[in-house]
């Protein structure tokens, strides 16, 4: 997952500009001093000492240069499949996405992380590769949470209600039409609000529900593969394990035995 990490002090006459060819993904940590990016010919922003994660997904370019002098943590990483739906950030423009990180236990442990993400790397001890891997995967779903908490802070009360629906009615057979009806809206506005919310469509977010029950399912009981299908919503075993290898790189089966992750979803409007 991680391709380079680093973290480096930056003068005041600073200057990086990323092309628009760049492959991976890069998130990027002010730590003290202040930057001045712009993507994409948008308005430039300026990003304050730990006020914000600042992510750019591939292909998308952007200049920063110094405002003041300071440090500037950085790490360039291609995420395993099933870790993308968590990076649907808000947008700062032009591509760019930010999570701004508000005074929350999340937000302190997610600075906290960088700088051990730092000395594992910079320290070479050993397995520190796999070390630092696994602190990579736990500042991404701390950052998921601290998105989380904002949504939950600020989103819209009727997506907030229907989340809370699809957590327990994960095994039924839903549509888009009868979640937005208990929502109250029309199919196309619930649609919309939904993507806002999650940033996924409200068949992506029940299948990562359903995979993440089989998940479980599968590691802590010995039921077979078609029961666990049966049990967390899916009529046909087939497609199941068809939708569990596309998200998680295995079959179920394979998974049980060596748990793993990947993966990424799609989306319509019919039956979820």
């Amino acid at each position: 997952m991680i391709v380079m990490l680093d973290r480096q002090h930056y003068g005041a006459e600073h200057r990086y500009t990323r092309e628009s060819g760049f492959p991976q993904w890069t998130l990027e940590l002010t730590t003290s001093g202040t930057m001045t990016r712009r993507s994409g010919g948008e308005k430039r922003f300026r990003v304050q000492p730990n006020h914000a994660l600042i992510l750019t997904p591939p292909g998308v370019p952007y200049a920063l240069r110094a405002a003041a002098a300071g440090d500037e943590w950085w790490a360039i990483f291609t995420p395993r499949p099933a870790y993308e739906p968590l990076l649907a950030w808000p947008e700062a423009g032009g591509g760019v996405r930010m999570l701004r990180l508000p005074n929350s236990p999340a937000a302190r442990q997610i600075l906290a992380a960088c700088l051990e993400l730092y000395e594992v790397t910079a320290a070479r001890v050993e397995l520190g590769g796999l070390i630092a891997e696994n602190g990579f995967e736990r500042l991404l779903l701390l950052a998921h949470q601290v998105q989380v908490e904002a949504t939950a802070a600020t989103g819209d009360e009727r997506i907030r209600a229907s989340l809370a629906y699809l957590e327990s009615a994960r095994e039924q057979a839903l549509t888009v039409a009868h979640l937005a009806a208990r929502a109250g809206l029309s199919a196309s506005r619930y649609a919309h609000l939904f993507h806002a919310e999650t940033g996924r469509t409200p068949r992506e977010y029940l299948e990562q529900l359903r995979l993440e029950r089989a998940q479980q399912l599968l590691l802590r009981t010995n039921l077979p593969v078609k029961v666990v299908a049966s049990q967390v919503g899916f009529d046909d075993p087939f497609y199941f394990s068809t939708r569990f290898r596309h998200r998680l790189g295995q079959s179920p089966t394979a998974w049980r035995k060596r748990p793993g992750t990947s993966g990424r979803g799609d989306g319509d409007d019919g039956e979820l």
